[in-house]
């Protein structure tokens, strides 16, 4: 009998374990979701560089390093062309040394901080956007940092270092966007 009171607070860790796991779980997913929407939406508000009357490169994204968010974009992708869309998004898996020539967005996951100017000099030199959630993204000079704002997903925008990129951002977008975030400089005696 004791032993079965022992067992009791055991199952009822494990059960609000499991469903915090499953909670943390499903808010990845919405999130990825919520990135995959932004993406394709993205496009309609950038002209890039020497592409012609339009301005506009085909609906490519690529992602490196988040197949969860890849798998989003892919099956956005299906769902629209089955509701008759007209522009089709292509999702694609990239990987570090490809070329980036004719892909519209990059978001990188994480994982690879070490490699990140490499990857932002490959994506300047193809006219790509690069996008992700990485804190300090924009610092490291990418273009597109989601972000979390009272507890909703945002986005910041490096309207600074677009045109080294070749691209322009809609004045529309840029209303629409959150304040670049800044690092925080500490001062003597610890105060900002």
């Amino acid at each position: 009998m004791a032993r079965r009171r022992s067992m009791a607070p055991l199952g009822f860790l494990m059960a609000i374990a499991l469903t915090l796991a499953s909670t943390a779980c499903a808010q990845v997913f919405q999130e990825n979701r919520l990135i995959a929407n932004y993406l394709s939406g993205f496009g309609d508000f950038v002209r890039w560089e020497g592409v012609g009357a339009t301005g506009q490169l085909p609906q490519t994204i690529a992602v490196l390093g988040n197949p969860s968010l890849l798998q989003e974009l892919r099956d956005l992708s299906r769902r629209e062309s089955e509701n008759g869309a007209p522009q089709e998004i292509i999702a694609t898996e990239w990987s570090l040394g490809q070329s980036l020539e004719g892909v519209g967005f990059l978001y990188i996951g994480a994982g690879y901080a070490d490699r990140m100017q490499e990857i932002l000099v490959e994506a300047k030199r193809s006219s790509t956007i690069t996008v992700s959630s990485k804190p300090k993204f924009i610092e490291a000079g990418g273009l597109i940092q989601f972000l979390h704002v009272r507890n909703r997903l945002r986005f910041a925008l490096n309207v600074d270092q677009s045109s080294e990129y070749g691209v322009h951002f809609s004045s529309k977008l840029i209303q629409i966007s959150a304040p670049v975030p800044r690092s925080r400089v500490v001062g003597k005696g610890g105060r900002q």
